[in-house]
């Protein structure tokens, strides 16, 4: 499963429990050949996802927000807190909780790929 087919499928189920075979044929229809085992290990190995069997079948679920949505938020805050002004990538570091450990390459890519942050200039990062 690709990086892209897994983030579009996740995207597409994010409110409440479903069927692990529905997830796993959402999947397929992406292009994955991936089989249920292995989206269910993956899954069980995700911090942001939850696996359990209720009943007769495997249901998931999203567990919270991803470490990425989180390190969003937080570069979100730290821009916020300098004024809004955009930011140089190592400054918008330093202003981040001692809980992330993350490169300068990294928030770039974030705020690039971000529907809330942008890059402008030269590397600079700013809320749009």
């Amino acid at each position: 499963m690709t990086p892209d087919s897994y983030k579009a499928i996740t995207e597409a189920f994010s409110a409440g429990a479903i069927p692990l075979k529905q997830l796993h044929a959402a999947a397929r229809d992406r292009g994955s050949a991936w089989s249920v085992d292995q989206l269910h290990l993956l899954l069980t190995c995700l911090d942001d996802w939850r696996v359990a069997k209720p009943a007769d079948e495997w249901l998931v679920e999203r567990a919270g927000r991803s470490l990425e949505e989180e390190l969003e938020e937080a570069i979100v805050a730290a821009v916020q807190s300098q004024g809004g002004k955009p930011l140089p990538a190592a400054i918008v570091m330093s202003l981040l909780p001692n809980k992330f450990t993350t490169s300068e390459v990294q928030v770039r890519k974030l705020a690039k790929d971000s529907s809330r942050l942008k890059v402008v200039g030269p590397g600079l990062i700013a809320v749009k």
